[in-house]
Formats: C-alpha cells, structure tokens, sequence
C-alpha cells in the first residue's frame, strides 16, 4: 500500500528525533550507505536521506523503521492520503502508443538525414520547384 509522504515534514522529524548517530543506524536498517550521501550536517545528511529514499522508493521501508525506533515521536503527520489511484482503462491504449512513438522517435532522432534536407539546411537559398 502506498502512501503519499510530506518529505519536508519526514526530514524536520529525523532532525528532530534522531542524532547523527542514530541517523546512520537508520540508514543501515533502510539499506542505504550513510557515508555515500552528501552534507555534513545532521539536517543535510536527514535531507539526503529523505531524497535519496524517495528516487529509490524506499520511504515505506525508512517510515517503518523510524517507526520502531522512535514509536513516541508523531509519525502520522509525515503520511499523507493513501495512494492507490490507478489510470482509466481508456488511458492505457494511447499511452502505449505515445511510448511506442516516444521510443522511435528516440530510436530515429539519431539517423542521417536524408541527402535532400542536408542540403535545404545548409543551403543559403530555400528549395525551389524543381518543375520551375
């Protein structure tokens, strides 16, 4: 079940409720490698955990055991509403072929242009009618 997470409000309660320390405990208990993440500071060192478990999907796993560490501290505030919205069903053949176009598009993007656009794009006079 997923949650939408205030992050700013997650990282104000690790500042608040954890030493550096501690922080590198929880981060061991998450699976992150405290020393891998950027500042000095307590607070920086909360912020760049808070983030780095948000790109990684692991602010479930870092609530949980912020939650058995401090159980007295307010953890409900940090959880927003439950987030289970799934697409429309109608939604799911266009988006296929957005990604479809996305990805040839990305595919193609680095083919040669034809012999007939490379000369119009380096040319000084535009195409004329050939007919003229």
């Amino acid at each position: 079940m997923a949650f939408d997470y205030d992050l700013i409000v997650l990282q104000r309660l690790l500042v608040a409720h954890f030493d550096l320390d501690e922080l590198k405990t929880l981060c061991f208990d998450v699976h992150v490698d405290f020393d891998e993440l950027a500042g000095e500071t307590k607070s920086a060192k909360a912020r760049e955990l808070v983030k780095h478990c948000y790109r990684h999907g692991l602010l479930d796993k870092l609530h949980e055991a912020g939650q058995r560490q401090r159980p007295g501290a307010d953890w409900s505030a940090v959880i927003g509403q439950e987030n289970d919205e799934e697409l429309p069903d109608q939604w799911a053949e266009p988006l296929q072929r957005l990604y479809g176009l996305a990805r040839a598009f990305n595919r193609n993007r680095h083919q040669p242009y034809s012999d007939r656009i490379w000369l119009f794009i380096n040319s000084s006079k535009p195409f004329q009618n050939e007919n003229q």
